[in-house]
């Protein structure tokens, strides 16, 4: 066990699940995993314990029905070819889901960043497609950074720092 900590967080990773739960749920394995290695009964205040407890594991279940909504949700607005109505209403059946525990909290959030980041963007570029938008804006070249605060989302531009090439 002594790359599991690595190994749980690259395969989540590898797996393209962007659920902060997740995020907390491996610190939490790897710290223990950790704690467990050293021999030491605690280490920063971690305890090794191994294996998280019956309410840790809850609070980062996420139900089928649940994943099986939001995915339905996100898919219907974040498609190849994208629209403010379809993202409009994607953002709607995204926002009527109700979360039961951290991990949907967690997921609706991310679906919620990337519904808002797709609706700010009003413009076409690379794999982002808007067909009322089909034109490149240089206005929006810039990065879309979406903000965490107090249960809300906010999604703004930041603007890309430029880069030249050494002769």
């Amino acid at each position: 066990m002594k790359h599991a900590a690595a190994v749980f967080l690259a395969l989540f990773v590898t797996l393209g699940i962007p659920s902060l739960a997740y995020v907390d749920f491996s610190a939490l394995f790897g710290g223990r995993v950790a704690a467990g290695e050293t021999g030491e009964n605690d280490v920063g205040g971690v305890e090794a314990v191994g294996r998280p407890t019956e309410e840790e594991r809850f609070r980062l279940t996420v139900s089928s029905q649940f994943a099986q909504q939001m995915c339905h949700a996100l898919l219907s607005g974040l498609g190849i070819v994208r629209s403010e109505a379809d993202l409009t209403e994607a953002l709607a059946a995204l926002d009527a889901l109700k979360a039961k525990t951290r991990a949907e909290s967690d997921r609706k959030a991310v679906g919620r960043a990337m519904l808002l980041s797709a609706l700010a963007r009003k413009e076409s570029r690379g794999a982002h497609c808007r067909s009322d938008f089909p034109e490149r804006d240089e206005a929006f070249r810039k990065t879309t950074v979406a903000t965490f605060s107090k249960g809300e989302v906010t999604v703004g531009f930041q603007a890309i720092p430029e880069r030249r090439a050494e002769p």
